[in-house]
């Protein structure tokens, strides 16, 4: 998909994907036959009706099932999980931040081949993902389209294993109630303060 997308950018021209099937998100319900009209970034048309312009480049897929513009609301593109946690801590802490990136450029690319066309981006370290959002966007890279923040909302070891930030911790993040989109945390009113 991503060698046809990328045509598309670079031609300038439509493309159409047709196919056997397509998933209809929407309904639920599986059309016959499948079509996907891509012009430049965007999913123009899908579906059995759509319209498809004359100057298109088509590529038939076959037997195949088409399901168009997937969205994660919650990704890890900085970088691939570790098999082992513990490991991919220790490794995440010894690589620089251009490490990261090209790593994050990599899953990037695996993501949109899986299908996903927009994800999700809640903050990642030295705005990593900022800047992969950034080029996704002028071309430099194949990616999904990213909706980032430029932080999370909670401190850094606010994870699934580690209880959210408490009133004690607070004095560690000052700026955390003043830097977070969704308004203050659960421990802004004893650092109103700071």
């Amino acid at each position: 998909m991503i060698g046809f997308l990328s045509a598309a950018l670079v031609h300038g021209r439509p493309i159409v994907l047709k196919a056997a099937r397509l998933f209809d998100g929407r309904s639920g319900a599986i059309q016959r036959p499948g079509l996907v009209v891509v012009n430049g970034t965007r999913i123009q048309a899908v579906g059995p009706g759509a319209a498809i312009p004359a100057d298109a480049e088509i590529h038939d897929l076959g037997d195949a099932t088409l399901l168009p513009g997937f969205m994660d609301a919650h990704t890890h593109l900085r970088d691939d999980p570790a098999p082992d946690p513990r490991v991919g801590r220790v490794e995440d802490m010894q690589k620089t931040v251009p490490e990261h990136a090209l790593e994050a450029a990599v899953v990037a690319r695996k993501t949109l081949m899986a299908g996903f066309t927009t994800v999700r981006k809640l903050g990642a370290r030295e705005f990593v993902d900022l800047g992969l959002r950034n080029a996704i966007a002028r071309g430099l890279t194949p990616g999904p389209r990213m909706l980032v923040s430029l932080s999370a909302s909670e401190p850094p070891e606010a994870t699934a294993t580690a209880p959210m930030a408490s009133a004690s911790d607070c004095w560690r993040w000052p700026a955390l109630h003043r830097r977070s989109a969704m308004g203050p945390t659960p421990c802004a009113p004893p650092c109103a303060g700071t």
